[in-house]
C-alpha cells in the first residue's frame, strides 16, 4: 500500500476509534458510567418538535396548523393573494432583491458600527435611513423627539485576587451606577439560586454577589426572583450576575440595569459575567474556599434627545387608516447590532425598495416606524404612544421584526382567531420562504409589548433558530460566519413583506380582542 494512503487509512481508524470510546467506550473500560448524565450540547433548531419547547421557555405558544376553523371567510380573502405573494416570493429570493438585504445591512453595520442610545452613531444612522426612504419615493418622512437616556461605559475591570488572581470578562449593565475611582475590593458570596440566596442572605453584607442564575423555569433570560432588591437591602457592594444567554464561548452580555434596579434603592453596581467564570466562582466556593475580587466600573450617565423616524406608503383607498411596520435602531454598545435590530431595520427598508418596485400599493397606509431607544425599555415607541394615541382608532395592526434572522422560522402574533387565520396562510402563500411556524405571545419583550395594553394586533417575525442568544447582546452580534446567512434574509425579506402588504390591503382592518 502507498505510504501517504496508510497514513491516510490509520488517522481515520484513530478517529473512528475515538468517536466509538465517546459514545460506548471500549470493552476494557467499559465506556461511560451509566449514571453519568449526557451533555445537552446548544443546537440549530430545524423541525416543529425542536422549535415547540424551545419557545415554551419564551413564553411562545406554537399554534396547531387548524387556526382558519370558524374563518373561511378571511380564509378565502388572504388566499386571493397567492399571485402576489409569488411575485414577492420572487422579486427577495431568485430576483433583483436576491442578496441585496445581506448587502445593505452588512454595509449599515460596517458604516456606523453599534448604535447605542444617545450616541452620534446612532443619530448618523437614523439620517442614513432616512435619507434611503427619500431617495426611494417615500412620503410624509417626519422625525418626532425622544427624550433618552445617554450612558457611555467607561473602564471595566473584574480581577479574582483568591484562591488565584485571574481577570474575569464582564459588562456592566446599561445605566449601571458606577464604583468609585478606586474600586471595591471585597470577598465574593456566590449563591447557585433564588432560593440559596434567600437561606443565606445575611452573608452577603459587604460582600460582591456573585449570582450563578437565571429566571424562573429554566428560563436564562427571565428576571423574575431575581434578588437584587434583597442583595442590595442586605448590604451587598456589587452585583455579578450570570450572563442571559443559553449559550456561550466566554462572552459577557449587555442589558439594562432597570430591569434589576425598579425602582430599588440603594442602587449598587450590577454587570454580567460569562457563563464559564460564573460556573468557576461556583465550584471554587463549593468547596468552602475563600474568593477575593477587584472590580472597578466607570460610566457617565447623563440625559440627551433622539428620535423616532416614520415614512409612508400613502394607501390608496383608506389612507386615514394605517399598518405600523417598525424595527428599532438603536442596539447596545458591544458588536454591531446586527440581530438586534439591524435586520430588523434594514428589512423595513427592503420591503418598503420591493413594495415601490412592484407598484404595490395597499388600501391602507404602510406606515413605517423605526424606534429609538428600545433597548432601554422601549422609549421610542412609548413616546409615539403618548403623542399619537387619538390616531389609534385607525390603526390596524403593529409588525415589527426585533427577533433576528438567523432562519426564517416564521410569525409570532398576538390577537384573536382571525389574526391567527390571516398570519397562517399567509405563511402558506409563501410556501417554502419559510419554516412555517406560527405562535402566539402576549410579551415579547421588545416595542410590541406597549401595544399590547391597548389591544392592538401585533405580529413579530420570528427568525431564531435557536442560536439568537449566543449572539444576543455581545461582541459577536456582528457580520461573523454563520451568524447572518444571505440566502435567509431574503426568505425573511420575503415573509415580511407578503405579510405587511396583506395586512394593510385586506377589505376590512384586524378585529381587536374587544371588539
Amino acid at each position: 500500500m502507498n505510504r501517504k494512503y496508510f497514513r491516510i487509512v490509520l488517522f481515520t481508524l484513530v478517529l473512528l476509534y475515538g468517536v466509538v470510546v465517546s459514545k460506548g467506550g471500549s470493552p476494557s473500560q467499559g465506556g461511560l458510567s451509566e449514571d453519568v448524565e449526557p451533555l445537552e450540547l446548544p443546537k440549530i433548531l430545524r423541525s416543529r418538535e425542536e422549535f415547540i419547547p424551545y419557545l415554551k421557555k419564551r413564553g411562545i405558544r406554537v399554534d396547531p396548523p387548524s387556526a382558519c376553523t370558524g374563518n373561511e371567510d378571511i380564509s378565502r380573502e388572504v388566499r386571493a393573494y397567492q399571485s402576489t405573494v409569488d411575485t414577492i416570493v420572487r422579486l427577495a429570493t431568485e430576483g433583483a432583491f436576491k442578496g441585496k438585504t445581506f448587502h445593505d445591512v452588512a454595509e449599515y453595520v460596517d458604516t456606523f458600527g453599534h448604535r447605542i442610545t444617545g450616541s452620534e452613531s446612532l443619530e448618523k444612522s437614523i439620517d442614513y435611513i432616512e435619507e434611503i426612504l427619500r431617495q426611494n419615493g417615500a412620503t410624509n418622512v417626519q422625525s418626532e423627539e425622544v427624550g433618552v437616556a445617554d450612558w457611555r461605559r467607561g473602564q471595566e475591570i473584574a480581577t479574582m485576587l483568591t484562591p488565584r488572581e485571574k481577570s474575569l470578562a464582564i459588562l456592566g449593565l446599561g445605566q449601571t451606577i458606577g464604583t468609585s475611582i478606586l474600586g471595591i475590593t471585597a470577598d465574593a458570596a456566590v449563591f447557585s439560586s433564588y432560593e440559596d440566596l434567600m437561606a443565606n442572605l445575611s452573608s452577603v453584607e459587604g460582600k460582591i454577589a456573585v449570582l450563578n442564575y437565571g429566571g424562573p423555569a429554566d428560563d436564562p433570560l427571565g428576571v423574575t426572583d431575581n434578588g437584587y432588591k434583597e442583595l442590595a437591602n442586605a448590604g451587598a457592594r456589587a452585583a455579578l450576575y450570570k450572563s442571559a444567554t443559553t449559550f456561550s464561548i466566554y462572552s459577557p452580555h449587555a442589558r439594562r440595569a432597570n430591569l434589576y434596579y425598579d425602582g430599588v434603592t440603594p442602587e449598587i453596581p450590577i454587570a454580567y459575567i460569562t457563563l464559564e467564570d460564573a460556573d468557576l466562582l461556583t465550584r471554587i466556593s463549593e468547596r468552602g474556599e475563600r474568593i477575593r475580587i477587584y472590580l472597578n466600573m466607570q460610566n457617565i450617565n447623563r440625559n440627551s434627545t433622539s428620535r423616532n423616524l416614520f415614512a409612508d406608503i400613502r394607501g390608496k383607498e383608506k389612507p386615514e387608516e394605517f399598518v405600523l411596520f417598525s424595527g428599532h435602531t438603536d442596539s447596545w454598545d458591544v458588536g454591531q447590532g446586527i440581530q438586534d435590530d439591524a435586520v430588523g431595520v434594514l428589512l423595513a427598508v427592503e420591503a418598503f425598495k420591493v413594495l415601490k418596485s412592484l407598484n404595490l400599493i395597499p388600501r391602507r397606509t404602510l406606515r413605517f416606524a423605526f424606534w429609538t431607544a428600545e433597548e432601554y425599555g422601549f422609549w421610542g415607541s412609548a413616546q409615539y404612544i403618548k403623542d399619537h394615541s387619538q390616531e389609534f382608532g385607525n390603526l390596524s395592526a403593529v409588525l415589527e421584526a426585533d427577533y433576528s434572522c438567523l432562519a426564517s422560522t416564521g410569525l409570532v402574533y398576538y390577537g384573536v382567531p382571525e389574526l391567527a387565520c390571516i398570519l397562517e396562510e399567509v405563511i402558506n402563500l409563501v410556501g417554502s420562504a419559510t419554516t412555517g411556524l406560527l405562535a402566539m405571545a402576549k410579551k415579547m419583550s421588545t416595542d410590541l409589548d406597549n401595544f399590547v395594553p391597548l389591544n392592538i394586533p401585533t405580529i413579530s417575525l420570528l427568525g431564531d433558530d435557536g442560536r439568537y442568544f449566543w449572539y444576543h447582546h455581545t461582541e459577536a452580534d456582528a457580520i461573523t460566519a454563520g451568524s447572518v446567512n444571505s440566502t435567509e434574509l431574503d426568505r425573511c425579506l420575503a415573509l415580511w413583506t407578503s405579510t405587511a402588504y396583506i395586512i394593510a390591503d385586506l377589505q376590512n382592518k384586524v378585529t381587536r380582542m374587544t371588539e
